[in-house]
């Protein structure tokens, strides 16, 4: 019985120290997003055509929790020249933030093909949050022309 009073009072002191400094830590792993969702559309900047097979690399302005150090992403554009791409880690505590704070949400896209001139896009904002990662729910669209290189 005196366990259970000693846990119960544990758990409280606990809950309302994050309840009082406006945080709060849950064990909950989840996909934590470092990066906006970036999706848009790739073309050729003559003949506006959609380019397949265009990499596109992400790298976070957020620093992983574990690294310390801006993590990235690759895919490739499709058929029709669309990506959606965004940059994420695996973490292993959700935390809540009740107070009202903005955050930076960004990233960086290097879109690369061997047929054209390489081009890269930087964007940030400040959002609100009031959860775990500043890019929840943050999405961001960009649509880029390519120029051919030159033979």
């Amino acid at each position: 019985m005196r366990s259970v009073r000693v846990q119960l009072k544990t758990s409280t002191v606990l809950f309302f120290t994050f309840f009082l400094s406006g945080c709060i830590a849950l064990p909950i792993p989840h996909e934590r997003k470092l990066s906006p969702l970036f999706f848009g559309q790739v073309i050729d900047e003559d003949s506006r055509q959609p380019i397949e097979g265009v990499e596109i690399e992400a790298t976070s302005l957020s620093h992983s929790s574990e690294t310390d150090q801006p993590q990235k992403n690759k895919i490739s554009s499709n058929a029709n020249g669309d990506y959606e791409i965004s940059v994420t880690e695996k973490a292993n505590w959700f935390v809540i933030i009740g107070l009202p704070v903005d955050s930076l949400c960004g990233g960086s896209l290097l879109f690369s093909h061997p047929s054209y001139e390489p081009r890269s896009h930087r964007a940030s904002m400040m959002v609100p949050r009031g959860g775990n990662a500043q890019c929840w729910r943050v999405k961001y669209e960009y649509d880029v022309s390519l120029k051919k290189k030159r033979q």
